[in-house]
């Protein structure tokens, strides 16, 4: 066969493997009716198509599309209905709106209340606008931090920890795994396969960490971790299987390899004993033989954004970039390995690429963003558990949005 022919049958089988994806990503997330094709899992005849994937019908990923009376969503994503509660509520208040010659009088002043009141939010708030030459400058700083972290983490706000993933997803992976995630006031425990026919199962249960383990010893809050892991495996019959655990530890770590980092600070709210500047993968397989009753080793750690970087470029392979909003915020994404200046080359020989985890959330640490803050930025740092750091993600992230408003 000579080079065409083997590039036009290379081509033919990457069409068909395009056209299989295509095919996998088609179903409507409403069609609840499909099942999986093949798997592993005894009960896989209860597994039900949700938001790309298959979920248990019991699992805390899953709600019906009807909603149940004791569901937060009716849309199946786990988050409150914030769309069903406005309208609710814009409905009963209309319904309670005077009728006749008095509504008629309202509607006249209307204009003159709303621009009254519209004046007063603008004047509380101006603070908090920004314009483009703002953003423009806050671009400009994030650039610097970015090309130091890389130079020199110890220099810089945005740290750039080189993750040790070095290649992305194809989407031809296969296998099933277990998976721990914790990032705040919860953390879930998950069971998922890739099966042959690119299809992905999932099942998972949401723990809460209470807040006295949240703030108390470093081997209480993993021994927590390791009893809510027991508890898993055992409910869903799998604790006589060895199964590769992944860790996504959404705190600022440095990685020494792929399954060893050790803990650079607490966020969050946590601040638990013993933990800063320890490997964490030891302290959870510590809490894992205390136990004795599960055997599972880690075999990876890793940050959220990685993990959202790699299950997205599973889907899509142009994804180069994974950031969180949310309770906290960080990015992550793909470097060039001769832009790490903290990586042994020669230990990576034939590789080029790397995914770096910026830990972005201290972006303004050292004073970057002092030009934007105000007097609410200043309130929410200085009676946080963690004073001085973390700026960005306080001025942005979800957690510290409701210390926010008793200041306004």
């Amino acid at each position: 066969m000579d080079q065409q022919q083997q590039q036009q049958a290379r081509e033919i089988k990457d069409n068909e493997f395009n056209a299989e994806r295509t095919r996998r990503t088609s179903y409507s997330d409403d069609d609840v009716q499909r099942k999986p094709r093949s798997s592993s899992f005894k009960d896989a005849h209860n597994f039900v198509y949700r938001a790309g994937a298959f979920v248990r019908e019991d699992s805390d990923a899953y709600s019906p599309p009807s909603g149940p009376p004791h569901s937060r969503s009716g849309s199946g994503s786990g988050m409150p209905d914030f769309r069903n509660a406005i309208k609710a509520q814009l409905i009963k208040t209309q319904d309670e709106m005077p009728k006749g010659p008095m509504r008629e009088m309202m509607e006249t002043y209307k204009p003159h209340i709303l621009t009254r009141r519209r004046q007063l939010i603008e004047d509380c708030v101006r603070d908090l606008r920004l314009n483009n030459d703002h953003i423009h400058i806050v671009e400009q700083e994030m650039r610097k931090a970015i090309q130091k972290g890389l130079a020199a983490p110890e220099e810089s706000s945005v740290k750039c920890f080189p993750t040790y993933v070095r290649s992305l997803p194809n989407g031809k992976e296969r296998g099933k795994f277990l998976s721990l995630d914790l990032g705040g006031t919860n953390f879930r425990v998950i069971v998922m396969e890739l099966t042959p026919h690119q299809e992905f199962l999932m099942d998972n249960k949401i723990y809460a960490i209470p807040q006295s383990i949240m703030t108390g010893t470093g081997e209480a809050l993993f021994d927590h971790i390791a009893s809510c892991l027991s508890d898993f495996v055992n409910s869903r019959e799998i604790q006589d299987e060895i199964l590769p655990l992944g860790f996504t530890f959404s705190f600022p770590c440095e990685q020494e390899g792929l399954a060893k980092a050790k803990l650079v600070q607490w966020t969050k709210g946590f601040s638990c004993s013993g933990v800063e500047n320890e490997d964490v993968v030891q302290c959870l397989q510590d809490a894992i033989q205390r136990r004795g009753d599960v055997k599972i080793e880690v075999c990876a750690i890793l940050n959220d954004t990685t993990g959202c970087l790699m299950s997205s470029a599973w889907r899509d392979d142009r994804c180069r970039i994974g950031l969180i909003l949310g309770t906290g915020t960080n990015a992550c994404y793909l470097e060039d390995m001769e832009n790490i200046a903290v990586l042994d080359k020669s230990d990576f020989a034939g590789q080029k690429h790397m995914i770096v985890n910026t830990e972005w959330g201290a972006f303004g640490d050292k004073g970057e963003l002092d030009f934007i803050r105000t007097k609410w930025d200043y309130n929410v740092d200085t009676f946080s558990v963690n004073p001085s750091k973390q700026i960005y993600e306080k001025m942005i992230s979800g957690m510290y949005m409701g210390k926010t408003s008793p200041s306004l």
